[in-house]
């Protein structure tokens, strides 16, 4: 019984090491890692949280957590400050731990992680820290509906196993960094050629909208912008068919247009916003009102272009899938924001001195 126990824990280790030579999407990836690591822990869910470089931030980079809220995953895909919740404590002393999530939620209501878990029936989970080169890069979590016992052999399998799963995640991490740069180097230089080539302020915005699909993807992206007293001044708005064409939305705004806007600060903040984040700023912001109700939108991101005396303008990126926007797509964002910014101003300002001739 041991020998085979063994030839299964050997066999499914070199899979694992396979996968990670040969397969490089993130996501298929680790659904073979999770599925191979079932064979040899009977858990419910997985889901694994990284550490920026400097350990003060943490995110969800990857989950299988189908009975909890889609709006709690997108909150968790975040990245958000470690301190005061409870991987700061796990960083503190990296070890595998089993967390008994009834008793925590009772000890700590406050923390919306546990609660959340809790209410989705998970009853423990064990965190396993992912080390790469010595250094703690992000806990492997493992999730029960019921409380499980470890015996010694099985955690140290489990930290065996951590580590190359820890090299997975630092290869993928690697990956997305160079492809990031890459990319955002690619943007800047299309956006910036558009700029300067193209006069026709649709025919501008319509490539920068395209250019910007090539990096991720979204269903509607807008450009608002806005006097002081929050009269519309300039909306232009372009949606992508199923089919990934991408054209202007001339009548989007008909409802909306000489609506009056309750409130300009969602513009002027730079946010993601889950589905539930979207359903209370449609109370104050038609436009995302329009969006949700009529088009189905679930996920909106706005980056601001400027905010003076002058008025308020923005950027608006929303998808129709929920938890479609991610940190890394907002910092490719703000890389161009300044170029589109000073495009649009001499736009403004051109039409300003044709209409005084």
């Amino acid at each position: 019984m041991e020998i085979r126990q063994t030839e299964t824990h050997l066999s499914v280790i070199q899979y694992i090491s396979d996968a990670i030579g040969t397969i490089r999407d993130k996501k298929e990836l680790f659904r073979v890692i999770t599925d191979k690591l079932r064979l040899l822990f009977k858990f419910d869910a997985a889901g694994i949280i990284t550490l920026d470089k400097k350990q003060e931030h943490i995110q969800l980079f990857f989950e299988s957590l189908s009975r909890v809220d889609e709006a709690f995953i997108s909150y968790m895909a975040q990245k958000r400050p470690i301190e005061g919740t409870p991987f700061k404590e796990f960083l503190e002393n990296p070890r595998i731990f089993s967390l008994d999530l009834q008793e925590y939620s009772r000890q700590i209501p406050e923390s919306n992680v546990v609660v959340e878990l809790y209410k989705a029936g998970f009853r423990q989970v064990t965190h396993v820290p992912l080390r790469s080169r010595g250094r703690v890069i992000g806990f492997l979590n493992l999730l029960f509906f019921t409380q499980n016992d470890w015996s010694k052999d099985d955690l140290r399998l489990l930290e065996k196993i951590s580590s190359q799963i820890a090299i997975a995640v630092s290869n993928v991490l690697a990956y997305e960094e160079i492809r990031k740069r890459e990319a955002e180097k690619e943007l800047q230089l299309a956006v910036n050629n558009a700029l300067l080539n193209i006069k026709a302020r649709d025919k501008m915005m319509l490539t920068v909208a395209e250019q910007i699909d090539k990096v991720f993807s979204w269903s509607f992206l807008g450009i608002r912008i806005f006097k002081p007293d929050g009269e519309p001044l300039m909306y232009d708005l372009f949606r992508k068919d199923t089919a990934g064409k991408i054209s202007p939305v001339p009548n989007f705004y008909t409802d909306t247009a000489s609506s009056p806007v309750v409130s300009l600060s969602a513009y002027t903040t730079q946010k993601i916003y889950s589905e539930n984040d979207l359903a209370e700023l449609s109370q104050q912001n038609p436009i995302a009102k329009l969006a949700r109700e009529k088009y189905g939108v679930r996920s909106y991101m706005i980056v601001p272009l400027w905010n003076d005396p002058k008025g308020i303008a923005a950027i608006a990126l929303a998808h129709m899938q929920p938890n479609a926007f991610k940190d890394e797509h907002m910092a490719i964002l703000q890389t161009i924001a300044p170029q589109i910014s000073l495009a649009l101003q001499n736009f403004l300002a051109f039409e300003q001195i044709e209409s005084l001739r």
